[in-house]
This record gives C-alpha cells, sequence and structure tokens, in this order.
C-alpha cells in the first residue's frame, strides 16, 4: 500500500500538492476565523483581513444588502479603505445593477475583471485599481452581499474565483 492512505478508496493517493496544502491551510484559517467571531460584524471584519493575509489581494471590502433601500452598503474592509481597525473611508453604497459590486449582487454570479479600465461598469471607490474581484456572498440561493477584491496589478496567478456561500 506504498502511497496509499487507508482510508482513501482504491486506488487514492495520500500524496498532496503545495498548493492543495496552501488550500487547506487558507481553508483551515478562514474557519478559525469564523469560529471564533461574536458578532456579524467581528466576521466581516476578520473575513476582508484574511482575504489580503491569505490571498494577497491589496484592498478587499464587504458589501452586505440593505433590504430596506434595496442597495449594498459597505460594512467591513481591510486596506487602504479601512487604515484604522473596524473604520471605513468614505462608505460608499451601490444600488443592485451599478458598477460590477451591483451587477455581481444582481446576478448572483462572481467576475473577475483583469483591467478596470476597459469596464464601463467600473465604480472608482477610494482610489482607481487596475483589477477587481467580486464574489456574491449567498444563503439558500439569497445574495446577501459582495466580497470585492482589487489590485493595482491585473489578477492572472491569483488563483481561481471562489464561490463564497453560507450553508
Amino acid at each position: 500500500m506504498d502511497g496509499e492512505s487507508p482510508s482513501a478508496p482504491s486506488g487514492a493517493t495520500s500524496s498532496t500538492s503545495p498548493a492543495r496544502d496552501q488550500f487547506v491551510h487558507t481553508l483551515h484559517a478562514f474557519a478559525r476565523g469564523m469560529l471564533e467571531a461574536r458578532t456579524v460584524d467581528d466576521l466581516l471584519w476578520d473575513v476582508a483581513a484574511r482575504t489580503i493575509a491569505q490571498l494577497g489581494y491589496e484592498d478587499c471590502v464587504i458589501y452586505l444588502v440593505d433590504p430596506e433601500r434595496s442597495c449594498l452598503v459597505q460594512r467591513a474592509a481591510h486596506g487602504r479603505k479601512s487604515p484604522r481597525e473596524q473604520v471605513i473611508v468614505n462608505r460608499i453604497e451601490l444600488p443592485f445593477g451599478e458598477g460590477i459590486v451591483g451587477a455581481v449582487a444582481q446576478s448572483g454570479r462572481g467576475e473577475i475583471v483583469p483591467d478596470v479600465r476597459k469596464d464601463p461598469r467600473y465604480v472608482v471607490d477610494d482610489e482607481a485599481r487596475a483589477s477587481e474581484m467580486a464574489v456574491p456572498i449567498v444563503h439558500k440561493g439569497t445574495v446577501l452581499g459582495v466580497l470585492k477584491c482589487v489590485n493595482r496589478t491585473d489578477y492572472s496567478g491569483k488563483g481561481q474565483l471562489l464561490p463564497f456561500s453560507l450553508a
């Protein structure tokens, strides 16, 4: 059984790749943060910080849906948008469908825009960036918010777009 795991299906190996090990480490870090959060706001701020720390983005902002006003409101951030702990500079709100974030909230599908200068939907927040990734936060088929990451360079090499779903 050299190279095989006793609990793995027949023919499966227990070897892992550095990329898989990093992915598992990253998931573990996010899960640990979720378990330690005492409030929704603590959770949002932790996810924003870990997104930058674990995934290497420059700035991360989490928008949540305000159902009464039918818009997206910035609730947590990490990077230049948040120079101090749990402080967001110049909070913005976006209607559904406005900007890349609003389009993702409306469609429920994540997007990576490698060059936002070529996308007419792009909304400048605190400063213009080169690229943007927006992922819907979904619970039971309903979009609750959007996690947005930006860089001054494109996203090539940053990995794949992963859905963020709350069971």
